[in-house]
């Protein structure tokens, strides 16, 4: 399908800064209450992404819903992150006002050596579980994962999970800002008062499964390689590694949301940089991406 006359090739964005307890994060493509990235360029510059969702729906292939379902996030952890786990749609649906849960996914971009991070348990049963937490014994209860730059981790609702120290990383997640915290260190904020947990819900949803990390699958293009990281019926997340080549992107797709992870090159005319990111609408078939450059795409599937 050609592009309108009025549509826009691509929607550069203006990233949500925020800061925290632990370090800082850039909502890079959100449309959420909490964050709402700007656009920047084109004939809605100046209009947020969640107003283009709501007024522009053929931007997303008529997507149905009344979220934009994606929320990209750059997260740099100069500490650790409180021990959390996220619910699941319908315990979000019930129990939070009608939000979404919240899977997400994260790709490491930076690491401090011997950096890790919380993924799992070793609990078999919510009776355990509550042992665990209610004793403090944290090293037995909790699983920890050594993490490397070009690392990828899947994180399913219900697992219980930290970001630890020295590590940059960027998430996909369904468009969700829901974190229940099991655990905070006892640490204090900046007006000296503990930050609050959520133990009674972090134990309705915590998941007693073994929690698997997710293998890619890589293919040789002809100008570099194609990686498949995840494909969730929330988000699909892959990763190209071009070198002095091109590829088309053949959007079959509701939308695309691009994060330059390293290099440079173009889109069409537009150059593109490392830690650059932007969202490419539903029409934006027979665009290409060339140079010497990664990228991670992440999309919904029609399904959605």
């Amino acid at each position: 399908m050609p592009l309108k006359k009025s549509m826009e090739k691509y929607i550069l964005l203006t990233p949500v800064k925020k800061t925290a307890i632990w370090g800082s994060e850039s909502w890079l493509i959100a449309a959420h209450e909490n964050g709402d990235t700007l656009i920047q360029n084109g004939a809605w510059k100046g209009k947020t992404l969640g107003w283009l969702w709501r007024n522009h729906r053929e931007y997303f292939a008529d997507m149905a819903g009344e979220r934009f379902p994606l929320l990209i996030k750059e997260i740099i952890a100069e500490s650790d992150l409180s021990i959390q786990v996220h619910p699941n749609n319908e315990y979000a649906q019930e129990h939070e006002q009608g939000a979404s849960g919240k899977n997400e996914c994260w790709y490491i971009l930076d690491a401090k050596p011997n950096a890790s991070l919380i993924m799992g348990h070793n609990a078999k049963n919510k009776v355990e579980a509550e042992n665990y937490i209610q004793h403090g014994q944290w090293n037995e209860f909790l699983k920890e994962v050594p993490v490397n730059p070009g690392d990828f981790y899947q994180i399913d609702a219900g697992c219980i999970h930290s970001i630890k120290g020295g590590i940059r990383l960027l998430e996909v997640q369904q468009n969700s800002d829901i974190t229940y915290r099991l655990y905070d260190y006892d640490r204090l904020d900046q007006y000296g008062r503990k930050r609050p947990l959520h133990l009674k819900k972090s134990l309705d949803v915590i998941t007693f499964k073994d929690t698997k990390i997710q293998v890619p699958s890589t293919q040789n293009l002809e100008f570099g390689t194609k990686t498949v990281f995840v494909e969730t019926p929330y988000y699909h997340v892959e990763k190209y590694d071009i070198i002095e080549g091109e590829v088309l992107l053949d959007c079959q797709a509701p939308f695309l949301c691009i994060s330059i992870l390293d290099g440079a090159g173009f889109l069409d005319s537009l150059p593109l940089v490392k830690g650059m990111s932007l969202l490419l609408p539903h029409q934006c078939q027979e665009l290409t991406i060339k140079g010497n450059i990664s990228f991670l795409l992440a999309f919904p599937p029609y399904s959605n």
